[in-house]
């Protein structure tokens, strides 16, 4: 298992480019930055819009110094990848399996995923969504890389990448937990057994690896 922090030049990075924020509110942790109700607002008005004009208005509202559950984040790639899940794929998901979701969003995320960069920084992206919003989601995470893949949201080499960083969400969450990103990327539904921070009773799991290897076998 191999355990890096993100470089875009393949180069150690150390600095932390979220920051919690202190505060005296005891919900601050719950902090939602505004720019996410108006990308919703922006998308419940516009229904036809094509998803590169979904994709410049998130452009246009920014990601500079975004406000994450309670932390202030300087990376602007991670903090649009965050607007967006959190302006589509968490917007009115009542009784919506997250595969269906990321299937009738296909073209705003395909066109948000542009570059590798903002792949990468979307998978960890869903990854933090995933632990904070959808815990459940792990035990079936195989299912939602293999959509993300077959609908040419992220390429394989993007979730390999993924796959090999587990520490790299901790310079975007305060409360990263290295057993968390383990279990969401190497625990098969035999190693369920395995205690982890986001269940109190553990069901049958399918991990990153289990996408990755019926990737491989295909090859």
């Amino acid at each position: 298992r191999c355990s890096q922090t993100y470089d875009d030049d393949n180069q150690s990075t150390t600095h932390n480019p979220c920051n919690p924020i202190m505060s005296d509110c005891e919900d601050s942790e719950g902090e939602e930055d505004s720019r996410i109700s108006q990308l919703q607002s922006f998308i419940a008005e516009n229904p036809d819009s094509e998803p590169g004009l979904t994709i410049q208005f998130l452009e246009k509202l920014g990601g500079k110094s975004g406000m994450i559950y309670g932390g202030m984040c300087f990376d602007e790639d991670f903090t649009l990848a965050h607007f967006l899940i959190m302006g589509i794929l968490n917007h009115e998901r009542e009784g919506k399996k997250l595969t269906a979701q990321i299937e009738e969003s296909k073209g705003v995320l395909k066109a948000f995923n542009s570059s590798d960069k903002r792949q990468k920084m979307f998978l960890v992206a869903m990854e933090l969504y995933i632990m904070k919003e959808r815990p459940k989601g792990i035990s079936r995470y195989n299912e939602v890389l293999k959509k993300l893949w077959e609908s040419d949201i992220v390429e394989d080499e993007q979730v390999e990448w993924w796959q090999n960083t587990e520490n790299t969400l901790q310079q975007f969450s305060p409360e990263f937990n290295l057993d968390d990103a383990v279990v969401i990327r190497e625990v098969r539904a035999n190693d369920a057994s395995i205690v982890y921070s986001c269940f109190n009773s553990i069901p049958p799991l399918q991990s990153g690896l289990k996408f990755l290897e019926w990737l491989r076998e295909g090859e």
